[in-house]
């Protein structure tokens, strides 16, 4: 297996993990639908963590 393909499976799993926290029942179609606008929040979220911690760091 690729590691892109390793990266979306672990990706798909952590999304089912936090659906399943909230309290979701999603199929996988919708999860698979799902999950291209997760990852484009988590990675928003981890740059602006980055950001906030050069901010800290000036």
């Amino acid at each position: 297996m690729s590691d892109t393909a390793k990266d979306q499976n672990s990706e798909t799993r952590l999304l089912a993990d936090r659906l399943d926290a909230a309290g979701l029942a999603v199929s996988r179609e919708k999860q698979a639908r799902i999950l291209p606008v997760f990852q484009w929040l988590r990675a928003g979220a981890e740059r602006l963590q980055r950001l906030e911690a050069d901010e800290k760091t000036r």
